[in-house]
């Protein structure tokens, strides 16, 4: 079982509280997801958020889910790859730093099992900005990543 610290102040955070419930709900659910990882960043596609959120008697439909996870992100707490089905937590690392170099290595770890993702930049952006501490190894997870405007598309050929 993994554990992930969730603030106290959650519930009466005014920034919290003007998410409105369904976006509110979901952001707990995204931070204590079984999907969840040590570092905030995780694969979880929208099926399974659909699926976890009903067994718990949420009657989260795809549009709720879909209007929710928009609102999360216009507010900056996540950002979510539909192609890729990878969430980022943004502050994940801030309420839940990894101490000692075990635990920095844990996260690069998880982090380099997550599948291919336009948001490892922005992981590696927040990791930097919530433990500066580490920015060598954070940038190190960079290193053979290429970035979707770099990549030659494939030539278009008339059948």
């Amino acid at each position: 079982m993994r554990y992930a610290n969730i603030h106290t102040r959650f519930w009466i955070d005014q920034d919290i509280k003007d998410l409105g419930r369904d976006a509110r709900e979901l952001y707990l659910y995204l931070m204590s997801s079984p999907n969840s990882n040590m570092a905030g960043y995780y694969y979880l596609p929208m099926a399974y958020m659909l699926e976890h959120l009903e067994a718990i008697g949420h009657g989260y439909g795809i549009d709720t889910l879909s209007i929710a996870l928009t609102t999360l992100q216009t507010n900056r707490k996540i950002n979510y790859d539909q192609t890729a089905k990878v969430v980022l937590l943004r502050r994940f690392l801030s309420w839940n730093k990894p101490e000692g170099e075990k635990r920095i290595l844990g996260v690069l770890k998880v982090v380099k099992d997550v599948p291919q993702s336009l948001l490892l930049p922005e992981f590696v952006k927040c990791a930097k900005e919530h433990v500066p501490s580490h920015t060598t190894a954070w940038e190190g997870l960079l290193t053979g990543y290429r970035y979707p405007i770099d990549i030659v598309s494939e030539p278009y050929l008339d059948p």
